[in-house]
């Protein structure tokens, strides 16, 4: 059986005991890999179920790589070339599930250079969207 993965995503909102926290540091968005094991064995490193830390999002691989080697997991943002229109242009999408990954994948060839650029919840001004 193939291990699942699965990225969360977490944004630090501060400890409400500890006030000498800087405020550069809350809003400071972290993400984490953990595969299915990880979560059957409770090896998950907690602090995204603590109070200081407020769960945005829990995304699964997708089981697709793009040109460098880099896992591509609902919630990335892709650029790739497309092909199939004249002068090739670059397009930028956000991997929404995984059938939104499949439909992508039968999109894509050698030739598009799919490339995760970033995701959702790091590099919302990669879409014009602040964070």
């Amino acid at each position: 059986m193939s291990n699942l993965k699965f990225r969360y995503v977490a944004k630090y909102i501060g400890d409400p005991i500890d006030t000498t926290v800087s405020s550069t540091q809350t809003g400071e968005i972290r993400t984490n890999i953990y595969t299915l094991s990880d979560t059957e064995q409770g090896t998950l490193h907690i602090h995204h179920m603590s109070d200081q830390w407020d769960r945005l999002a829990v995304e699964q691989f997708t089981g697709l790589h793009d040109k460098n080697g880099k896992e591509i997991y609902v919630g990335d943002i892709v650029e790739y070339r497309n092909i199939y229109r004249d002068g090739h242009p670059i397009l930028r999408k956000i991997v929404k599930d995984m059938f939104h990954a499949a439909f992508l994948a039968r999109q894509w060839t050698p030739e598009s250079e799919v490339e995760v650029i970033g995701n959702i919840h790091e590099n919302p001004e990669l879409l014009g969207q602040k964070r």
